[in-house]
């Protein structure tokens, strides 16, 4: 008799929140904690395939370990809780504005191996019914996203001390993300990271 797949039950966050990814500006797919791991539940991706279907305006992310010229390369943070897409062609040729940062549920397609974003439905999008104008809010699926306060100084290299005078001085926007049955954790928006890091590299060359 011959080898029959058994296939696993469809992938959730072990963590049980939802799987977010995040749009930032630059045109970047950041994606959260709960992503992250159903993205490696059968091993480390380090790149994935972007499809895109205009009738239904979705998004797919599937990720592969083929070394193909047309896959997105994924890179993750330094204690692997995080990971982004540098996407900006992809956008591009979509035609997507991406100046504007935009957070969205992600869906696992088991049959596809892969994410779907619908991108008509942004975390953010009832903020439209606001009579008066005032900066939005972060939502708990855009903390999601923002940086720990180890892989920031990672990411810009320097020492704790360091970035906590960086965020005194305004450059660096903090928040507190709130946990359901635990402890909170101060986050970083990653913008403000990648701005600095952008700085600090101009200055150094």
């Amino acid at each position: 008799m011959p080898f029959r797949l058994i296939a696993k039950r469809a992938i959730q966050p072990t963590r049980r929140r939802p799987a977010y990814i995040a749009i930032r500006e630059k045109g970047r797919f950041y994606f959260n904690t709960s992503a992250v791991e159903i993205l490696n539940r059968e091993g480390e991706y380090r790149r994935a395939f972007l499809f895109w279907d205009e009738d239904r305006q979705v998004v797919a992310i599937r990720p592969t370990k083929m070394k193909d010229p047309r896959a997105y390369l994924i890179t993750y943070s330094s204690s692997g809780r995080g990971a982004c897409i540098a996407a900006k062609s992809f956008f591009q040729m979509i035609g997507y504005d991406y100046s504007k940062g935009r957070s969205f549920e992600a869906r696992w397609n088991q049959n596809d191996a892969g994410f779907e974003i619908d991108m008509t439905k942004p975390e953010e999008a009832t903020a439209i019914l606001r009579v008066v104008p005032r900066p939005l809010e972060p939502t708990l699926a855009d903390l999601e996203t923002w940086y720990v306060k180890a892989d920031a100084c990672r990411r810009l290299r320097v020492a704790k001390r360091t970035f906590e005078y960086l965020v005194k001085q305004g450059q660096i926007e903090r928040r507190w993300k709130t946990r359901p049955h635990g402890r909170g954790e101060p986050v970083f928006k990653p913008e403000d990271v990648e701005k600095v890091a952008e700085s600090r590299s101009r200055s150094t060359a």
